[in-house]
């Protein structure tokens, strides 16, 4: 992999985790009545919802400070999401919420820093080896 692809890579990356963290955040403050039907469990959702842009995120910063400044951002949109739920019809705010917001973001940390591991090492790899 070029340093050029990688660079690439992470660019849309970064882009990614703000349009995933941009949707989550719009269903989340979604009336409950305008909600699809057979959307899969709340739990599920909040784990999906945040670790993607996490992960995203993770991936996509070789930094630390760019990495703490990005989870910083997912963290208060997961918890300022999830008050503002008690102000939506048919919502309301909940513990296990944000606690599945959390575990999500913490396996999309993990997930995304294995993945940027990776994506570094064929990046340096010599040409012909994978």
């Amino acid at each position: 992999m070029t340093s050029s692809l990688l660079e690439l890579s992470f660019k849309l990356a970064r882009i990614g985790a703000a349009l995933s963290l941009a949707i989550t955040v719009a269903g989340t403050l979604t009336p409950a009545e305008d909600l699809p039907s057979g959307l899969p469990p709340d739990v599920l959702l909040h784990i999906v919802g945040f670790g993607v842009p996490t992960l995203l995120a993770a991936f996509s910063t070789r930094r630390g400070r760019g990495f703490l400044r990005a989870v910083a951002i997912i963290a208060l949109a997961a918890v300022a999401s999830e008050l503002a739920q008690a102000l939506i019809p048919g919502r309301t705010v909940s513990v296990f919420d944000l606690a599945a917001n959390l575990v999500g973001m913490a396996l999309g940390a993990a997930l995304g820093w294995a993945l940027q591991r990776l994506f570094l090492g064929l990046a340096v790899a010599p040409s012909g080896q994978s």
